[in-house]
């Protein structure tokens, strides 16, 4: 999906496992919070894609960034894993179901640029505007807006975490006046869940969970690419 920004759109925000166990090792970071984080899912995204099949040590040098390990993540199975290198990384994103896939990270983490340089990402929006310098193709708000009213409503109340805050919204005119004014200000965002939806095509409604049932919505139900 292609990472377009449009500022009118920018006033209406709707961008928007085969191993269960906890894995622990004697380098497991410490002093870390785990959160969910859209830009975790978009990053994994990107590293899925650089290859059709499975991506390999060599090729992890091609991307924008790499983490320092070891790192935690967290599944919406409340599972935490420490994860100690890129292989291990890998073999978990080839093994995400719909029923257990990843959906945070621990913060603070390091990250490896591909120039050597190494930043400490210290939250969600540090994340954040890492995966937009790294250029990530990732859902934007025109993305979703695309598909509103076209494949599917969105049931209100929705709620929307902006600047680490969360928002509440009982109808688009109220998004739609918050980030008239609001938009300059926002550093990061992602959705509250769940998002309840109705499908246009059968009238069903679906309950969105998380980032990962949102790119399945959109990329297998709606067929954006």
């Amino acid at each position: 999906m292609k990472n377009l920004i449009c500022a009118t759109l920018c006033t209406f925000l709707l961008f928007s496992c085969s191993k269960n166990e906890e894995t622990t090792t004697e380098n497991e970071p410490q002093n870390i919070t785990v959160k969910e984080s859209f830009a975790l899912r978009g990053s994994l995204e990107e590293f899925k894609s650089q290859n059709a099949g499975r991506l390999s040590e060599r090729n992890a040098n091609d991307l924008c960034f790499n983490f320092e390990y070891p790192i935690v993540v967290s599944y919406n199975t409340n599972t935490e894993i420490t994860v100690n290198d890129f292989e291990q990384l890998l073999d978990l994103l080839l093994n995400e179901t719909n029923a257990s896939h990843i959906v945070g990270i621990g913060f603070p983490f390091n990250a490896i640029l591909v120039d050597g340089t190494v930043l400490t990402i210290n939250n969600e929006a540090e994340f954040q505007t890492l995966i937009e310098n790294c250029g990530y193709d990732v859902i934007t708000v025109p993305e979703v807006m695309a598909v509103v009213g076209d494949c599917f409503d969105v049931n209100y109340p929705i709620t929307l975490i902006v600047n680490e805050v969360e928002k509440t919204f009982t109808g688009q005119q109220e998004v739609e006046n918050y980030f008239i004014g609001n938009t300059e200000s926002i550093i990061s965002l992602r959705f509250g869940y769940p998002l309840s939806v109705t499908l246009l095509i059968d009238g069903s409604t679906n309950v969105i969970e998380d980032d990962f049932g949102l790119i399945q919505l959109l990329t297998e139900t709606c067929g954006i690419d």
